[in-house]
């Protein structure tokens, strides 16, 4: 009988021949007024931020995903799907509700939405059809009992299907212990990565023998260190700044698997800075999804452009829009690191 990691390897085998993308983007959802999602819009950002990156999470905390009904989570979804079908990207799909049962309704709804949608019963075929790779689930919420984690977790990895853990404990308020983690890896072949946004990176840290599980960084800043090819302990990032530094990114990648570490530094620490300082706008804000408010803040003028000053702010979730204030320092930030684009990408 083959172990357990060399199924998973198996497994990741077939869902990335060509091996899985070090760089995934949580696209941002965006609004036009009356809080209808704005396709168009969100297309051209696809577009930007693709090949870049060539993963994708969706509708991830990023994007809204905890504040979206069902009814949009699944036109999301679609979305995703028909991006996918035309570029060619690779989709993780997040699930992101507070305990197992509402996890399970969730992923048996887009299951028989893609079997509508593509006549195709075998949910595996089902899923390769349209490059969807996995499913990304995180622990119930306000939990930090590891024996109920355990469990709800193993309600959701015993559908069979393939599945992301998702950590984000400053949005569940749970986190997923080190110790509960790599019982999980042990059991489930089929649990084949990891997207740890806590900051903390205590799996990460403890993950010495890696039983061929894909580690993804998802807290922001310090780029450089956390990769694997500089002694860091992950494989890769999934991102907020991906939806708009995702070339840069990319190129920091680069930089460090050809171990050109000093200019990887140096973009590191202005993609450091300015999202960090973003954030401190952002937070004034005192309400909402911050981390969307922050992308949005600079999505704004990699859309448009140095031009984008003289706009009105996106759309948030709720209906407000981002304040001048905030978008105009935030454009004097973009100049000061050397991040303002010369034109947006929709001109």
């Amino acid at each position: 009988m083959k172990e357990k990691a060399s199924l998973r390897k198996e497994l990741l085998q077939s869902l990335f021949p060509t091996g899985i993308p070090r760089l995934w983007c949580p696209l941002v959802t965006h609004y036009t007024e009356g809080g209808v999602i704005d396709f168009s819009r969100m297309a051209a950002q696809f577009h930007y931020v693709f090949p870049d990156a060539e993963g994708f999470l969706m509708p991830s905390s990023t994007g809204d995903g905890w504040k979206l009904d069902n009814e949009k989570t699944i036109q999301i979804v679609d979305f995703a799907v028909s991006m996918s079908q035309e570029t060619g990207c690779h989709l993780l799909l997040a699930v992101l509700k507070p305990d197992a049962e509402s996890t399970k309704n969730s992923i048996d709804a887009m299951l028989r939405f893609f079997r509508e949608k593509t006549g195709i019963d075998d949910t595996a075929e089902c899923l390769n059809a349209i490059n969807v790779r996995g499913f990304a689930v995180c622990p119930p919420s306000e939990c930090n009992d590891q024996e109920i984690i355990y469990k709800e977790l193993s309600t959701v990895a015993d559908l069979g299907i393939p599945i992301a853990l998702y950590q984000i404990p400053f949005i569940t308020r749970s986190e997923i212990a080190p110790s509960t983690f790599h019982a999980l890896v042990e059991k489930y072949q089929n649990i084949f990565l990891l997207k740890d946004s806590s900051g903390n990176d205590l799996i990460a840290r403890s993950f010495g023998h890696r039983k061929n599980v894909f580690l993804v960084r998802g807290a922001e800043g310090d780029y450089v260190k956390w990769l694997k090819d500089n002694g860091g302990p992950y494989d890769g990032f999934l991102l907020s700044t991906a939806n708009s530094f995702a070339g840069e990114l990319n190129v920091i990648i680069d930089y460090i698997e050809r171990g050109a570490f000093p200019a990887a530094d140096t973009l590191s620490h202005a993609i450091s800075c300015v999202n960090k300082e973003i954030n401190t706008l952002t937070n004034s804000l005192h309400s909402g999804n911050l981390f969307a408010a922050t992308v949005k803040t600079v999505d704004h003028f990699y859309a448009f452009g140095p031009r984008a000053a003289g706009r009105e702010g996106p759309l948030l979730h709720g209906g407000t829009r981002l304040p001048a204030e905030i978008i105009t320092a935030a454009g004097q930030i973009l100049k000061r690191y050397d991040l303002m684009p010369a034109r947006g990408y929709l001109g």
